[in-house]
């Protein structure tokens, strides 16, 4: 007796792949989406000078396109965070796909290497409501203290100088807050100014505001 055999599920994902090989949300209008994108373990941090500096450049250079609106980012030593707006599914699926290129170039070029710089293709969500867009934004603009060490996480003043947080105007800072110094570090990435643009969806531009402030305090994730 024949037992037919179990349907084929396609290729098994590869060790360590992040982003699961699903279809993506379909939309045909502006839309307001959280991307994340992810390098190979083994590199450089993300957040070094000299190569944060060639990232910002394509950065810039991914916003020129018409069809695509980085208006929020978060560059972390392994990953980025980029809050974005596209009018369709197969322009998001363009615009990301040519800014990876152009990011992965400027990885390799300033780390002197070849070769793949991002181990899985990117990760998006839509952001679907007030709450959504106010959440999805202090995660991307307080990032850094998540992964920061916890003497620096209630530095109340202190922004993120490899995301657009220092150029965010919208903070409920606590009357109380310390006043933050700025090292040479902060100093030297923050004077390359903001990568982002003003949003074009009323989520991303005031939608938001209806679920609530974004505290500067806000650690996004699991509280330590």
């Amino acid at each position: 007796m024949l037992i037919a055999s179990p349907p084929r599920r396609g290729r098994p994902p590869k060790p360590g792949a992040g982003a699961p090989h699903t279809p993506r949300p379909s939309f045909d209008r502006w839309t307001a989406l959280h991307v994340t994108l992810r390098i190979l373990p083994g590199l450089r941090s993300l957040r070094g000078c000299r190569t944060f500096r060639a990232i910002h450049r394509a950065l810039c250079s991914g916003n020129e396109r018409p069809d695509f609106r980085l208006v929020e980012y978060s560059v972390q030593t392994t990953h980025f965070h980029l809050l974005v707006e596209s009018p369709s599914t197969q322009s998001l699926t363009r615009a990301v796909q040519g800014l990876a290129i152009r990011l992965a170039r400027s990885i390799n070029r300033t780390s002197r290497r070849s070769g793949t710089v991002f181990c899985d293709r990117y990760r998006s969500r839509v952001i679907t409501g007030s709450r959504d867009a106010r959440d999805t934004l202090r995660h991307v603009l307080n990032n850094a203290r998540r992964h920061a060490r916890s003497a620096r996480r209630n530095q109340t003043r202190w922004t993120d100088p490899c995301s657009s947080a220092p150029w965010f105007r919208q903070w409920s800072v606590p009357c109380h807050a310390p006043a933050f110094i700025p090292d040479q570090r902060y100093l030297v990435l923050t004077a390359l100014g903001t990568a982002a643009v003003p949003p074009r969806t009323d989520l991303l531009a005031s939608g938001w505001s209806r679920a609530g402030p974004i505290d500067l305090l806000h650690i996004p994730g699991p509280q330590p």
